[in-house]
């Protein structure tokens, strides 16, 4: 057999108070799974999680890359100091 068709599994071992693990324990029982499957269920779930939440970030980079352009940062200057201008005389209006 190959290598890529065997699998290469990671063993992992971490350290749980006892409350916690029998708790979790005791929902494994009630779900009729092993507390390893869950635990790779969770980290399964976490990874998908994380590629969604990365493909939506990466959709609205170019979202902002297509709505903004940088060719002039003079008129951007000139409007960020208007901007500052008008909030600083209406704030000594008051």
């Amino acid at each position: 057999m190959s290598e890529e068709g065997v699998k290469q599994n990671h063993i992992m071992q971490i350290r749980v108070d006892m409350p916690l693990w029998k708790r979790f324990r005791a929902v494994c029982l009630r779900n009729d799974t092993t507390p390893s499957e869950m635990v790779r269920e969770f980290m399964r779930a976490m990874v998908r999680e994380e590629q969604t939440i990365a493909a939506g970030l990466d959709a609205a980079e170019e979202d902002l890359k297509k709505q903004i352009s940088y060719t002039d940062v003079g008129k951007v200057a000139k409007k960020t100091h208007r901007h500052v201008k008008d909030a600083s005389e209406e704030m000594w209006s008051l």
